[in-house]
């Protein structure tokens, strides 16, 4: 609802008459208390619900809280709307927990609370929250009158005041509510009866002194087979919760008890058989009941292979702990309903619930599971696609036998040829799960090399989410191939969108050398001629220029007070850049330029180590490679075992995080790569291009 004057919900904008809204205006106040008071006296019943809801604002100031408490109570003396009630005892129940209440108010709420409780409610919420309030009162009238309530229409209101005062009745009035409890059971209200296992275990003292009645276990199996299901939930988790009390006193009649609510459950009851299996159930012919129970919920649900597997999955721990016959049975029915169920897969959940299950498996029966699920791998792939990472890892640490490394290859294979398939489908997430997996299976099958290239070839796709994420696994790839040339043509890879007719790709490589310039260094930077994208300065796409600024800001930090004709170059950009046509251009660059601005000289000799450090952790790179190179000439055989060997040899565990916004750079080698003049670029769009 709108309203004119919204932080306080005064009144709705519907009302036209300008004095109708003068009336029913609050007074603008700092203080909640008067606009509540207000609203309370003369405001409509929306707006006396929006104070009893936002009565929290007022429990910092006590004498205002017993202000509107006193005019709440002069309300619910005559108020008929339950809604408003409710939400009127609501707020007066948080007020009493809160502030110290007066006698007299306490006196006051005592009246109103039995006489709500003598009325006939349909909401039970309000008889629940005057049973709040009156945890807090001290009548003694009221739980003695109220024993002797009608009982067959104010039974909920009696068993509320039996559970509030039962630790201060007589003698007497305990027998009374003993008798009350019992005729309570076959009462014609099912809230009645359900509350009655409620009450019971929310009272300690209560629950023992029923539990010693000689006919209670009698009395209370009606509950056990009330025709309300949400009865006999209620009831049963009582007894589950109360058996080691009962067993001492009615060990006789408990495990025939038992046996009928495990002989009702349904599927429905899985919270029932978690109950149930954590007792010992020591008797042979319960625990046989108990396992039949359950694999006959199990075969019902099989006609529906989600119900079935949902049920299997809730079920199959429960089964595990108690017989070994029963467990084999239910892995061989679990085996041949892959085997159905792999042959047409078309329901995510079915595949999300087996994965759950999956879990839940011995590692011989994952193995069998697995084998059998990918019996179809080629018409159910993109089921699979989601969780098939995690199930290679689990079924490598299973079994690398030459069948299963053989399948691995042809999902490998397959993903090669379908991903760009995917692509013209718009499967984004789809592909990549595909690139989580296929890093996982070159890993094991050595194909790092060959996924290299995939990369490649994947680094351009019509997704940025995917073209980052290949950016960022290969940029870490720099560091860890084996090869210079793999490592070239990764950066050249790259470099090539600079002039690429997709803007978005020209973009990347900005990007791309933005990276390399926080993780790299100056040699790095220079040999590689990575100065060359600073071209793009000129680009005809705005979206492209205005990652120029971030790009000089990275080259400066990278090369300080060093490399003259770079940094001369790099302050005419910012320049040119501050009178771009686009005042979002202009307004990055004056930001970067103040970025830089404020950064401090103080941490030179910091700097230098850490330029040493990077500088020496480049140079073992490039030896570790060419020791590399020798021993594949020499014994290709052994190149695993010496690269993994020769990584670990790397300095870059003692290289400190950089901060290249705090810190100072030094020199590099001079012969710095001439730059290229602008007629030199060779952009081939001057306007953004789709995706071919």
């Amino acid at each position: 609802m709108d309203f004119i004057n919204e932080k306080y919900a005064v009144i709705p904008i519907t009302l036209r008459s300008d004095e109708e809204i003068q009336k029913n205006m609050a007074p603008e106040s700092n203080s909640f208390i008067e606009r509540a008071k207000f609203l309370l006296v003369n405001g409509q019943n929306f707006q006396k619900m929006f104070v009893a809801k936002n009565i929290h604002e007022c429990l910092s100031d006590s004498k205002g809280a017993q202000q509107l408490l006193e005019i709440i109570a002069n309300q619910l003396h005559s108020l008929h709307d339950e809604s408003l009630i409710k939400q009127y005892i609501k707020a007066v129940s948080e007020i009493f927990n809160k502030i110290q209440i007066t006698n007299q108010m306490k006196q006051s709420y005592s009246d109103i609370c039995f006489n709500i409780f003598t009325k006939q409610y349909q909401q039970y919420e309000i008889i629940n929250s005057c049973a709040e309030i009156l945890k807090y009162l001290d009548d003694l009238d009221i739980y003695k009158e109220g024993l002797y309530l009608e009982t067959d229409n104010q039974m909920y209101q009696i068993l509320k005041i039996i559970e509030i005062y039962y630790h201060k009745f007589t003698p007497e009035l305990k027998k009374q509510a003993h008798l009350q409890i019992k005729s309570s059971m076959k009462h014609k209200d099912e809230r009645v009866r359900k509350i009655i296992s409620e009450i019971l275990l929310s009272n300690q003292q209560l629950l023992k002194s029923i539990l010693h009645e000689f006919d209670w276990i009698d009395k209370f199996t009606t509950l056990i087979y009330d025709q309300s299901k949400d009865v006999r939930m209620s009831s049963a988790k009582f007894f589950l919760a109360t058996y080691e009390l009962n067993e001492d006193i009615h060990k006789s009649r408990l495990l025939l008890l038992l046996e009928n609510i495990i002989r009702q459950l349904d599927s429905s009851q899985f919270e029932f058989c978690q109950l149930i299996s954590q007792y010992s159930l020591n008797s042979d012919n319960l625990q046989t009941i108990f396992i039949e129970k359950i694999t006959e919920i199990i075969y019902i649900s099989n006609e529906n292979m989600f119900r079935f597997l949902e049920s299997l999955h809730n079920y199959y721990q429960i089964i595990k702990q108690f017989n070994e016959k029963h467990s084999i049975l239910i892995d061989e029915l679990l085996i041949n309903s892959i085997q159905v169920l792999s042959e047409d897969m078309r329901n995510y959940d079915i595949f999300k619930c087996l994965s759950n299950l999956f879990s839940c498996l011995s590692h011989d029966i994952q193995f069998k599971v697995i084998q059998k699920l990918f019996v179809n791998f080629e018409l159910n792939q993109i089921i699979f696609i989601p969780y098939l990472s995690e199930i290679i890892v689990k079924a490598t640490l299973i079994n690398k036998n030459k069948i299963w490394l053989q399948q691995l290859q042809s999902i490998y294979e397959t993903f090669k040829k379908n991903v760009f398939l995917y692509e013209t489908k718009g499967l984004w997430n789809e592909i990549s799960n595909m690139i989580d997996t296929m890093i996982i299976i070159s890993r094991l099958l050595f194909l790092q090399k060959d996924f290299l290239q995939q990369c490649l070839k994947m680094s351009h796709m019509g997704s940025k989410f995917i073209r980052d994420k290949i950016m960022n696994m290969l940029i870490d790839k720099i560091i860890e191939l084996d090869t210079l040339e793999s490592r070239d043509s990764i950066i050249q890879n790259y470099l090539g969108f600079i002039n690429h007719q997709n803007y978005q790709l020209r973009q990347l490589s900005i990007e791309f050398i933005i990276k390399l310039c926080q993780q790299r260094s100056r040699k790095f930077f220079i040999s590689n001629n990575l100065i060359n994208v600073l071209q793009l300065q000129y680009d005809p796409v705005a979206l492209v220029r205005a990652k120029i600024p971030r790009l000089l800001f990275e080259i400066k930090l990278l090369f300080w007070n060093d490399e003259k004709e770079i940094l001369s170059r790099i302050t005419q950009i910012f320049q040119n850049l501050m009178n771009d046509k686009k005042f979002y251009i202009q307004q990055i660059s004056k930001d970067y330029l103040v970025e830089l601005s404020n950064i401090q000289y103080s941490n030179a000799q910091k700097t230098i180590e850490q330029n040493q450090i990077m500088n020496e952790r480049e140079q073992q790179e490039y030896a570790n490679l060419k020791v590399i190179k020798q021993q594949l000439l020499l014994n290709p055989k052994n190149i695993k075992t010496d690269v993994s060997k020769s990584r670990n040899q790397t300095p870059t565990s003692r290289l400190p995080p950089l901060n290249k916004r705090q810190n100072n750079f030094l020199q590099i080698p001079k012969g710095v790569q001439p730059r290229k003049t602008s007629a030199q670029r060779t952009i081939q769009s001057k306007s953004p291009q789709p995706f071919k």
